[in-house]
């Protein structure tokens, strides 16, 4: 899953921990436009495979979903 941090009431975070507890396997990687250097390692701890800031490269975006696949 792909999922970004700022979803209109609701956040990627609260998205994040809610599908890791629904499925431990499930593979997210986190991205957001917002900078903060709490939110890559708050991302981390709560279960995301991955994080990218915005704006990113398409290599980028593969090459953290190529790690993801392989965890």
């Amino acid at each position: 899953m792909i999922l970004d941090y700022m979803l209109g009431k609701t956040n990627g975070l609260d998205i994040l921990q809610k599908a890791c507890q629904v499925d431990h396997e499930v593979r997210i990687i986190m991205m957001s436009g917002y900078q903060s250097d709490d939110l890559p390692k708050r991302a981390k701890e709560l279960g995301a495979s991955g994080f990218l800031p915005k704006p990113f490269l398409m290599q980028e975006l593969l090459n953290v979903v190529g790690k993801s696949r392989k965890r």
